[in-house]
């Protein structure tokens, strides 16, 4: 499931559509560079800074040997493909919690990262598209929450489409259709393609979103 999500504190952003893990992170990392924590937490929603902010709520985790192969094995891809590239990893690559390479395994928001940043083009927080090389962790699902209300459009349960992001609050992935989505799941299964109804963690209500 998702990569560095630890809950120190809840704060509400954009209403309902945001309960932020890692406030305590952000408190802590302003008290350490003397910034105030508000100004931290700017920078996190406008996704400025990756190489600050990552690690503000202890996202980046060096994986070693990763660089940018497994490129080749998927290819460049449009923006229109990304549930179609995301899934030619299916059965392929395994769940490795805090991975983001094909190579060496990766988690649900690390391989969204990878895939939709540096295969499809597509901005993540923090990251120009293209720009993300799963050197390091990148933003995970508790950045999402707070970057997606100001980047996509949410969605109900029925509008849901190819590419649309299904995010939950521990685990996130990639609609194929409106019934099945695909993402690393778990270690058990890898990334994989479940149903969209039931396939994500146990308790968590899935929210949809649409990039604009």
């Amino acid at each position: 499931m998702g990569y560095g999500v630890h809950v120190w504190g809840l704060m509400a952003i954009k209403g309902s559509y945001l309960a932020l893990a890692g406030v305590g992170g952000v408190l802590l990392w302003s008290g350490l560079k003397g910034t105030r924590w508000t100004d931290t937490l700017r920078q996190i929603i406008a996704g400025k800074n990756p190489a600050t902010t990552a690690r503000t709520l202890g996202l980046v985790t060096n994986v070693a040997g990763s660089g940018v192969a497994g490129d080749a094995a998927a290819g460049s891809s449009a923006p229109g493909s990304l549930a179609a590239t995301f899934a030619g990893y299916a059965g392929r690559v395994p769940y490795r919690w805090g991975g983001a390479s094909p190579v060496t395994g990766w988690d649900c928001s690390g391989a969204y990262n990878y895939v939709a940043n540096r295969l499809c083009s597509l901005p993540i927080p923090g990251y120009a598209p293209r720009t993300f090389t799963g050197q390091s962790h990148g933003p995970n699902t508790a950045i999402y929450w707070v970057w997606l209300p100001s980047h996509a459009n949410h969605l109900t349960r029925a509008e849901v489409s190819t590419n649309d992001i299904c995010l939950w609050m521990t685990h996130m992935g990639v609609a194929m259709d409106n019934r099945q989505y695909v993402s690393a799941y778990d270690t058990q299964e890898g990334t994989t393609i479940k149903n969209i109804d039931g396939g994500g963690p146990s308790g968590e209500l899935a929210t949809f979103w649409r990039l604009r």
